[in-house]
């Protein structure tokens, strides 16, 4: 016999699972996801303000036809800016050995490393070329791969 405690971990642990079930069913996170939806007005892909169907694409406000979409790309920040500051300070510092330089150096060079994992959007339409947004790489990764089904979907 289980006790009340043991029922109601397991309970705990099925209303868990079913939630997470739900989450998963709403937040398509790979490809096979997208394969199962493919009428015109279910998503393909949709979560917080961003819904991709097989005619548009949604980001909040801005809307894009995706018969206009010629190509989606996720471009990696640029790290000039912050590498080059960290080594000019790095040099200095060296020369120096005045630590503020040094300080800087430091900062600089991990903001470098944040913005590994942060990229742009890109889509290019018929009219011109938006960056549509930014954030996490693997997470534009996803919707440029639904953006890509939904342009092929399309025809």
């Amino acid at each position: 016999m289980l006790t009340d405690e043991e029922k109601r971990r397991i309970e705990a642990e099925e209303e868990y699972r079913a939630s997470v079930r739900s989450r998963l069913e709403t937040r398509p996170t790979s490809l096979q996801s997208f394969d199962q939806k493919s009428d015109d007005s279910s998503p393909i892909y949709k979560r917080d303000d961003i819904t991709i169907t097989k005619t548009l694409v949604r980001f909040g406000n801005q809307s894009y036809p995706t018969n206009s979409i010629g190509s989606v790309s996720v471009k990696n920040a640029d790290l000039g800016k912050p590498l080059s500051v960290a080594v000019i300070c790095g040099f200095i510092f060296y020369a120096t050995e005045h630590g503020f330089f040094l300080a800087v150096a430091i900062i600089a060079g991990l903001l470098a490393l944040a913005q590994l994992w942060r990229g742009q959007l890109v889509i290019v339409s018929n009219s011109a070329t938006h960056v549509a947004l930014v954030g996490g790489t693997k997470n534009l990764q996803i919707i440029k791969a639904a953006i890509e089904k939904a342009v092929a979907l399309r025809g």
